[in-house]
């Protein structure tokens, strides 16, 4: 399958884009792309499916302004480039001189990586200064809440792709996945609960009523765990204003971008 989308879906990547809800769908295989190169084996010719990768990542993570006075930071997709440097990051491994070969590649790669990162702190620096008296949308505090583990995320494997020569060590668990496992602990806990409230009523020798609980049932009404939302990161963190420290949504097109 990571041949497959590699090699068959991202060279058609803008046609799937101009479907209706294209960019949704996007995501999703970039998310699928990122979970099964976590388990993909050894690849016959490696570099011809991980070009395609680099490719999308170039997309996705411009080249810095020529003019370096220039304060308006470009959209940001973070969640696509989380996925897609996951993929890379675990596959470019099978062929370590794929970056190496062309000091030229490397340079121009190398300086993408560091103008994203430098996007991805100011948006970390702004997620830390909101204002925590304003009353945000569930859009937005989701947004808030996902962030922190995907900035974290795409930091660490831009540090191991700055290595002479780029290494590929580091082990991160996509932000997604943390995400889609706090929601799965919630359904249990909601079902447990469920199970609870349904005490069935037994009667005392003197024919009074009575509800038999157990200790562990009793227990758990004091465990409440933190479950963040489900769903898609909305990339509603570029055009920070860092006059104001508030970031403004923009995206491309009329629909909304997801991440993960």
């Amino acid at each position: 399958l990571v041949v497959y989308i590699c090699d068959q879906v991202l060279p058609h990547w803008e046609a799937i884009k101009e479907l209706p809800q294209g960019n949704l769908y996007q995501l999703a295989l970039l998310k699928q792309l990122a979970e099964l190169s976590t388990y993909c084996g050894k690849l016959d010719n490696p570099s011809l499916h991980v070009v395609q990768i680099f490719d999308k990542l170039k997309v996705y993570m411009p080249p810095p302004p020529e003019d370096t006075s220039t304060v308006t930071i470009p959209h940001l997709e973070f969640s696509y480039v989380e996925s897609l440097l996951y993929a890379f990051h675990r596959l470019a491994r099978q062929c370590p001189d794929f970056l190496t070969h062309d000091a030229q590649v490397l340079k121009d790669f190398r300086a993408r990586l560091m103008y994203f990162s430098r996007g991805v702190q100011g948006c970390s620096r702004a997620l830390n200064n909101l204002d925590k008296e304003k009353v945000y949308t569930a859009e937005e505090i989701k947004a808030q809440q996902t962030s922190p583990k995907l900035f974290s995320n795409i930091n660490s494997l831009i540090k191991d792709l700055f290595y002479q020569p780029p290494m590929y060590k580091c082990n991160v668990v996509l932000s997604f996945k943390i995400e889609d496992s706090t929601v799965s602990k919630k359904s249990v806990e909601s079902s447990t609960t469920s199970q609870k409230r349904h005490v069935p009523i037994t009667f005392e020798n003197n024919g009074s009523a009575a509800t038999k609980q157990t200790r562990s049932s009793r227990s758990n009404d004091n465990i409440k765990l933190y479950t963040p939302p489900s769903g898609k990161f909305s990339n509603s963190f570029q055009n920070y204003d860092k006059s104001r420290g508030r970031f403004g949504g923009r995206g491309r097109g009329s629909r909304g971008r997801g991440s993960g």
